[in-house]
């Protein structure tokens, strides 16, 4: 064991925020693996149906395994192993990505935190969750909002009336947990401020998550008829890789997209080339930068995730009309964050889309390139990877270490655009080895460096910032006023604000404001 490492799990040992033994409730919940089961009636195969959700299953990659342990972990991060890392984030791609009926994946059964509630994303019959094939992908449901982390702010200001937006102002998101961290956060009421409130109160540090609390950010297009271009064809930006010097970056300076057709189920005639005029009304269309659904994770929409994300304000205006969802368009996955709490400060990994499946461009490497297995196969394979399962490197221990060189991993679709002052102001500089590094935009950034901000304060008002890349101590005094969320800005987002009582004068209580 490496001397680092070795200080690393002493931290980790001595530290208040120590990681949770795993309940036996999860370990058998991990066992019972759900099914896929068949029914007969008179003497017809009926449809199949998965009781889910499912826990993450094993894609036989080799020199991947889950979950593995944290010194295991810390091993290869402090040796530099960057092609084990790799192999471990590309194997939990693989599990999550893995088809358990028609257009139906893994990590699409997962649960949904919304407003201090749990969404299930299938069906419920009996007090089970199910996922059916009798009618497409009817009893899936999946709740998408724009980003949080975007503040309400469009990126780009529409200079012609009739002009597409950018592909930066329609991004929605949703959040899914393992089945594991699920029942744990119901179970513990940490979506409750009551709860949150009464731990601040008693001057506990934090939660902790168990060990095989898995949280995602899928991140998708709706590709909706009046962003169409000839009632087919939808423009899609596509990354370049990040600007020098380092600016703020949303998609209307990438420069270039490629042209999905909604009409084709296949490949299409896409040959991982891209459209470099990207015109609003498709004439820079070639069949080499025209890409069928097949190239892409998708979904058509039903007519309840159609209503519901009406009734939820997802819509486009374009000019002076505003058009709202319809069953049967499609939506694209671009991107997705995944978190791990294989060890204390977690392990991150984001995937997005491009046309090129076997070109690395930044921040993806060639080594992350050349460790993704043949178990990422289909339109899972057009997906990059990058991973940050340490801040800065050398690799630091999570308390007591200091700033050393800059660790980069960010999704173009989630962070690229994001400014200094408005979107990072808890970035801060520092020295190293002579050379000063002041990472403030958002291609800048580490998941992990972000996600240990995650906190909440009384009646989940003021938080800590995000930030851009740095070493943040554990222990540090900007975490003392506050209830560590254990890196989870899923859960302090979605926490329900209770309602004070009313005071007898009927003056003086007001709902607090949820952030």
């Amino acid at each position: 064991m490496s001397q680092s490492t070795h200080q690393r799990l002493q931290s980790r040992r001595s530290s208040t925020f120590v990681r949770a033994a795993l309940p036996l409730c999860v370990v058998a919940a991990i066992a019972a693996v759900p099914g896929i089961a068949r029914s007969s009636d008179k003497g017809h195969a009926a449809p199949e149906i998965v009781v889910g959700p499912m826990p993450l299953p094993n894609p036989h990659v080799k020199g991947y395994a889950y979950p593995e342990s944290e010194q295991t972990i810390l091993k290869h991060v402090d040796q530099g192993d960057h092609a084990w890392i790799a192999t471990h984030a590309w194997g939990l791609w693989a599990s999550l990505t893995r088809t358990v009926l028609p257009g139906l994946h893994v990590y699409e059964t997962w649960q949904s935190p919304y407003d201090g509630t749990l969404i299930s994303s299938g069906m419920n019959s009996g007090g089970a969750t199910q996922f059916r094939t009798s009618d497409g992908r009817s009893a899936v449901f999946h709740a998408l909002q724009r980003p949080g982390q975007f503040h309400g702010h469009h990126f780009v200001e529409q200079t012609r009336a009739e002009a597409l937006p950018s592909s930066s102002d329609q991004v929605l998101v949703t959040v899914n947990w393992s089945p594991q961290m699920a029942k744990q956060v119901q179970a513990n009421h940490w979506l409750s401020s009551t709860t949150l409130d009464a731990m601040l109160a008693k001057g506990e540090p934090g939660i902790t998550l168990n060990n095989y609390s898995v949280s995602l950010k899928p991140t998708y297009f709706w590709l909706g008829a009046p962003l169409l271009v000839q009632g087919r064809y939808y423009r899609l930006s596509t990354w370049p890789g990040p600007p020098n010097p380092a600016i703020a970056f949303p998609s209307n300076l990438w420069g270039q997209c490629v042209w999905i057709d909604t009409q084709a189920s296949g490949a299409g005639t896409g040959t991982g080339a891209v459209d470099t005029t990207c015109s609003d009304d498709g004439s820079s269309r070639t069949p080499a930068s025209t890409y069928g659904l097949a190239n892409f994770i998708h979904f058509k929409l039903t007519p309840r995730e159609a209503s519901e994300w009406a009734k939820q304000g997802i819509n486009v205006t374009i000019g002076t009309k505003t058009y709202a969802p319809k069953a049967g368009e499609t939506v694209v996955l671009a991107a997705m964050h995944v978190g791990t709490r294989e060890m204390t400060e977690w392990t991150w990994q984001t995937y997005w889309w491009q046309p090129d499946p076997n070109k690395a461009i930044a921040p993806m490497t060639a080594a992350d390139l050349a460790a993704r297995p043949a178990q990422v196969k289909g339109a899972a394979a057009h997906y990059a990877m990058c991973a940050a399962y340490q801040m800065v490197t050398p690799n630091q221990p999570i308390t007591g270490g200091q700033g050393t060189k800059p660790v980069l991993c960010y999704n173009p679709y989630l962070e690229a655009p994001f400014s200094h002052n408005s979107d990072l102001p808890g970035s801060k500089p520092w020295t190293y080895q002579g050379v000063t590094y002041d990472m403030n935009v958002g291609v800048q950034t580490n998941c992990m460096s972000c996600h240990i901000q995650a906190t909440y304060s009384k009646g989940n008002g003021s938080t800590l910032p995000y930030t851009a890349d740095r070493y943040v101590d554990l222990d540090s005094a900007d975490f003392k006023p506050y209830l560590k969320m254990d890196f989870s800005w899923s859960i302090q987002q979605n926490v329900k604000v209770a309602t004070p009582p009313k005071s007898p004068s009927g003056s003086g209580a007001t709902t607090a404001g949820r952030k």
